[in-house]
Order: structure tokens, then sequence, then C-alpha cells
């Protein structure tokens, strides 16, 4: 299997390679944050997770889309922790409804309660 990837930036080719911690990065030792699309739970953009998913065109999916992402990549997961995520969440939720909505701690509570077992990085797990 090659470990090479390809990026298009400004019309310029760059080529990403694994390094020895399974990281994409280029020339320079930038690292880039892919999402594992195979460790992802739910096959449909959306809030939550199962019986705990709101409809996909929620306007809650802006919000839901990069805790998704954090709890997908593990580049974010190597120099951010579970509760960094969760309390983005809370933050992106708050934006959409305001903080007098009890949406934003519904969405941080449920994310603390059940996020650990979809975490894949023991250390940053907290």
């Amino acid at each position: 299997m090659d470990d090479t990837k390809y990026i298009t930036f400004r019309g310029q080719s760059i080529e990403l390679k694994k390094n020895n911690e399974g990281f994409y990065e280029d020339s320079y030792g930038t690292i880039y944050a892919f999402t594992d699309s195979g460790s992802s739970v739910d096959s449909v953009n959306r809030c939550g997770v199962g019986v705990f998913s709101l409809s996909a065109n929620s306007p809650l999916t802006d919000a839901c889309t990069p805790h998704d992402v954090a709890y997908s990549s593990p580049v974010y997961q190597a120099f951010h922790t579970r509760q960094e995520a969760d309390f983005y969440l809370k933050y992106l939720a708050e934006q959409i409804t305001g903080t007098y909505s009890i949406t934003p701690e519904l969405f941080f509570f449920l994310s603390r309660e059940l996020g650990s077992q979809f975490w894949e990085n023991k250390s940053t797990n907290d």
C-alpha cells in the first residue's frame, strides 16, 4: 500500500507522506489532519449518533460537523482532548441557539456522557 497522498493548493500539487506516527506531512514537516471515514459510526452528516440524532437538515448540523471531525481525526486527537472538542461543540451550539437555550448544555452533557467510547486516542480521552 502506498503511503503517499497528494493535495492541490493554489495550482500546485503537494506530496504528503506518512510519518512515523502515521500522520501525513509535507516536505516542510507540516502535519495534515484528515478524518478517518472508516471510524465514523454514522453515515449521515448530522447532529448526534443513533437514537440521539437530529434530522440531517437541522440548523444545528453546522455546530456538530466540527465535533464529528474531531471525533474522527487521529491528528486532532493527538493534539487536543475530547473535553476541548466537547466544549467547542457547546460553544458552536450557543452561537446558533443563543446562550439561554438548553440545547448547548444538553449537547455538552450527551457528548461528555457518551463520547468516550467513540474517541480513539486513549491519552486524550478525558
